[in-house]
């Protein structure tokens, strides 16, 4: 019986070595963490016990992305919002703060090319804040609101920009895990909210995403770890947009609370599944404003995947086409 065993187990390995081989030469590799780029990219951040991570105040000089791609200049204040407009100039005293993920802070672009520098430049009557946080979703943009409406100071109007994988982060679906984990190099912790059995939201405690054994030691370990993640994917996804609308309904409901306008931007959806947003927002009295993109190897960053300025350009004229029509400016 022994020796049938280590036969197998023999047997076993060898198949395995084999395999890995195999796998390798086939250009396949295993999990590594984050470096280079990603590490200058992820010291902009620390640790936070409620957030997951913040900005670290400061200027940065990232990239370029692409041997024929630009650089981006990077200025976080220190209020922890991103520079809206050139030092020493004086903006109005209405204040409008934009809550969101990577899209609103204008990764991959410099400070003068986003978006919300754009529209401070456009309407100098308002104090803009870019309070967008590279890899936030819509719950962390809730925490990061709720934050700033305890200052003694607060906004009249607050737009959320809205993408797509908001909703996959706020469940902290595995695969948005596996990617925070690997690129960067640090451990981030992850907030996330579920529904309960009334559906209303559930908040949880802020998770840490580990490595699975041997996966960065071995390409086999590493293919069916994905594997696997893609496989309990599926579990949490079927919850995913309604977890996303609640947590918006809940950004709303604080703001009304606090006497403060609530506007959700959509930046980048596809146009059915924005349709449905749009749905839902006018069904539930939220007011939005739709300049959704389509995003592609003509208009986003050389070497990137976000938008790059003739995007943040875009934005910047559908949002302040609707400025008028949401009451923000006189029509």
């Amino acid at each position: 019986m022994l020796k049938r065993t280590g036969t197998f187990l023999a047997y076993a390995f060898i198949i395995l070595v084999v395999l890995e081989v195999l796998l390798r030469l086939l250009g396949f590799r295993v999990a590594t963490r984050a470096n280079g780029l990603d590490v200058q990219k992820t010291s902009m951040y620390e640790p936070d016990s409620v957030l997951g991570w913040k900005p670290v105040s400061g200027s940065y000089k990232i990239g370029p992305f692409h041997p024929t791609g630009d650089s981006m200049q990077l200025t976080f204040n220190q209020d922890l919002s991103r520079v809206t407009r050139e030092t020493g100039i004086i903006a109005g005293s209405e204040k409008v703060v934009f809550i969101g993920g990577s899209f609103t802070l204008g990764w991959a672009v410099s400070d003068h090319q986003n978006f919300v520098w754009k529209l401070q430049q456009k309407h100098r009557q308002f104090d803009m804040r870019n309070l967008g946080a590279g890899g936030f979703g819509g719950y962390q943009s809730l925490l990061r609101l709720e934050e700033e409406l305890r200052k003694p100071e607060k906004p009249q109007h607050v737009i959320y920009g809205y993408i797509y994988h908001h909703k996959y982060r706020d469940i902290a679906e595995t695969l948005w895990q596996e990617q925070l984990y690997y690129g960067s190099s640090n451990d981030l912790m992850l907030p996330f909210v579920e529904l309960d059995d009334q559906g209303q939201l559930l908040r949880k405690e802020v998770m840490t995403y580990g490595s699975f054994p041997l996966s960065e030691w071995l390409v086999t370990a590493n293919l069916s770890k994905l594997l696997y993640l893609r496989l309990m994917r599926g579990t949490k996804r079927k919850y995913a947009t309604e977890v996303s609308r609640s947590v918006i309904q809940e950004m709303q409901a604080l703001c009304h609370k606090e006497g403060i306008e609530f506007y959700v931007a959509i930046l980048a959806d596809t146009d059915e599944q924005a349709s449905e947003q749009v749905r839902f927002f006018e069904e539930n009295g939220i007011k939005y404003i739709k300049c959704n993109v389509q995003l592609n190897s003509t208009n986003t960053v050389k070497g990137e995947t976000h938008p790059d300025e003739s995007v943040h350009t875009f934005w910047a004229k559908q949002i302040s086409r609707n400025f008028a029509e949401l009451g923000i400016v006189d029509k």
